[in-house]
């Protein structure tokens, strides 16, 4: 389950959010997520906001992801490998009310990631030096406020606002002071806001059975704050409580879809591609209690592949099924057992059902699969990574209720 990439450490750094992808409400997460170029109503706010433009009148939804998930990691070499699991509660919520014949209005708060991987008692191989929890945890949440706009020629635009919050904790032995043989023992809290977030999105219906679909993120830096306590090794007295400033990023994407209807009122399937532009990501300043570094970061694009579909045995009663595939973004020099998962591809699978009462409300279900597993040897490593065996397997399960009219 990779969340988020931070550095191993508790410092003053830049770092990067990856978001799960399982956060789109049960319908789209039955179909692996895809889905940008038919969304519409409230969950619309959060894939596509031009999907707004085809809410009937009222459509809410309430929706929880639960997402379980083992990692498992080399915490200073092969030979201390650790593994750790964790439950991280994904809630949303989505509204949208039709203002007017051609303008929706939408509103949300979703939770884009999670993280809870802290390790217990983690061996850290140096001599003398007592087992200490180590790791990270870290909640995205954002919110705002939306539009959609029905044009003629059966095309529909979006926008919108997203306020973004973050709260960040970290434990774990200072690397600094492990190099210079006076280690010490830290805990650091921060959190922050930022307010400069958008999402533009269009929707197409160039022919009967097909339509488009294209939005764009961009980038936010949310700037944290918040406070480092500096413990002694053996016993966890604090020394000083110092303060600590972070400064996260949620990178800009590009996602692009079709869905097209192969049996009219019963099939369709939509495939889409998401690129995260993770490449633009420069290096990494570190001030830590007793040292400042930089570290070059060599980031890729996350390229996103997903396919689903969806038969409705009755109008009542779909059933959905969905593969993806999402690339490796991460700086496999610099790998360690906060980053998360492996310097390899995950793969997903999905499946999900619903049923719509005739009162307009709606429930559905998904359940995701995901997987990625790999290794790092010495040599790719060096000189700040470290080998060996990674693995990083997810269970997300999805349910949301919702109400239409």
């Amino acid at each position: 389950m990779v969340v988020a990439l931070v550095l191993v450490g508790n410092a003053s750094a830049l770092a990067n959010v990856l978001e799960l992808g399982v956060n789109a409400g049960a319908k789209l997460n039955g179909m692996a997520g895809a889905g940008s170029a038919h969304v519409k109503g409230g969950t619309a706010t959060v894939v596509n906001p031009a999907g707004l433009a085809d809410t009937e009148q009222l459509d809410a939804d309430l929706s929880f992801v639960g997402v379980y998930g083992t990692i498992r990691a080399p915490a200073n070499g092969p030979g201390t490998a650790v593994h750790a699991t964790s439950f991280v509660p994904l809630p949303m919520i989505t509204a949208a009310y039709r203002l007017s014949n051609r303008v929706a209005a939408g509103v949300f708060v979703t939770t884009p990631s999670g993280a809870g991987a802290t390790y217990d008692e983690v061996d850290f191989g140096v001599p003398g030096l007592p087992a200490r929890p180590f790791g990270f945890t870290m909640y995205d949440v954002e919110g705002g406020p939306a539009l959609g706009l029905r044009l003629p020629w059966k095309i529909c635009l979006g926008v919108a606002y997203r306020v973004s919050w973050i709260h960040g904790t970290m434990k774990s032995y200072d690397p600094a002071s492990l190099a210079s043989g006076t280690p010490v023992y830290t805990e650091t809290n921060l959190s922050g806001m930022d307010f400069t977030g958008f999402k533009l999105g269009v929707q197409a219906n160039p022919i009967a059975r097909l339509k488009l679909g294209m939005s764009y993120r961009t980038p936010v830096k949310v700037d944290l704050s918040g406070t480092t306590k500096v413990m002694a090794a053996a016993d966890l007295t604090t020394l000083a409580e110092v303060d600590t400033s972070s400064q996260v990023r949620n990178v800009d994407k590009l996602l692009a879809g079709a869905t097209y209807e192969w049996i009219e009122g019963k099939l369709i399937t939509s495939l889409d591609y998401e690129l995260q532009f993770y490449s633009r990501s420069r290096d990494i300043t570190v001030v830590s209690p007793t040292s400042t570094t930089t570290i070059p970061q060599r980031f890729s694009n996350n390229n996103i592949m997903r396919l689903g579909a969806q038969y409705r045995i009755r109008p009542e009663l779909p059933l959905r099924l969905g593969v993806g595939f999402f690339d490796n973004f991460r700086d496999g020099g610099y790998l360690s057992a906060a980053s998360g998962g492996a310097p390899a591809p995950t793969y997903l699978l999905s499946a999900g059902a619903g049923y719509l009462a005739k009162s307009g409300v709606e429930v559905d279900l998904a359940y995701t699969f995901m997987l990625n597993r790999g290794s790092l040897d010495a040599a790719a490593a060096a000189p700040l990574g470290t080998p060996g065996d990674y693995s990083a397997t997810t269970h997300a399960f999805s349910l949301s209720v919702g109400y239409r009219r």
